[in-house]
């Protein structure tokens, strides 16, 4: 009895693994069609730095997904998306205060689009440009230091670059700033002797700063050897 339980059971799994391992299927919508949902409506818009909110009245259609929006980011057209459960969309990452085109666009079930509508945009300076703008260099042990204020707290790269032996600027060293609690970042290894030296920022969206250039005369830094260190026993 317990052996023709056994065959049972087998035969089922080898029956399953069977017609699992067949034909796949793409799913999909139950119900597909090809009738574009209407457009967003009560289209507002509030600047912010970097960027936008945006927000809008969501057609009233059940099939209804998503609404998209389309805009320009370093010369790359880059869409940002929000459900049905949102009527709003944050536009970010942008450098420019110029006015923007940004495209919003409703999206079905079965992947219709509606009409786009477009409106601009005009973003508040960036947190980057905010950063830059409290860069200074000065002359510190072994090399400079970059000081800055990161109230924003906006995760940027810091890089340095100087001049090479036939007089190229050429990339140095680099440190990655991730919060606003640190108000400095040292770059060392150089001799005390004048030297052109400039930085810039890029931040997660690849905006890059301007340069702050500047010719700076490292403090001299000695390495002591550490062979001539006596230790010292404090009493407890």
């Amino acid at each position: 009895m317990k052996a023709s339980r056994k065959l049972n059971l087998y035969l089922i799994i080898g029956t399953v693994l069977f017609f699992g391992c067949g034909e796949k299927y793409e799913s999909g919508p139950l119900v597909a069609d090809d009738t574009p949902p209407p457009p967003v409506t009560d289209v507002t818009i509030r600047n912010t730095p970097g960027g936008a909110i945006i927000n809008y009245s969501i057609p009233d259609t059940e099939d209804l997904i998503l609404v998209e929006a389309s805009f320009v980011r370093n010369e790359e057209v880059v869409t940002t998306r929000s459900s049905i459960f949102n009527n709003e969309l944050e536009i970010e990452g942008l450098i420019s205060t110029e006015p923007q085109e940004v495209t919003l666009v409703a999206v079905d079930r079965s992947n219709n689009r509606s009409t786009p509508v477009t409106v601009n945009i005009t973003p508040e300076q960036a947190p980057l440009i905010n950063l830059f703008d409290s860069f200074s260099l000065e002359s510190d042990f072994g090399g400079i230091r970059l000081n800055y204020d990161n109230g924003e707290a906006i995760t940027t790269e810091m890089l340095l670059y100087t001049r090479d032996n036939s007089g190229n600027w050429t990339y140095d060293q680099s440190a990655f700033v991730i919060n606003s609690e640190s108000k400095k970042v040292t770059f060392r290894t150089f001799p005390p002797e004048a030297q052109e030296f400039y930085v810039i920022a890029i931040d997660r969206w690849n905006n890059v700063t301007p340069r702050l250039t500047a010719t700076i005369t490292p403090f001299e830094e000695l390495r002591i050897d550490r062979l001539n260190f006596s230790p010292i026993n404090l009493i407890g």
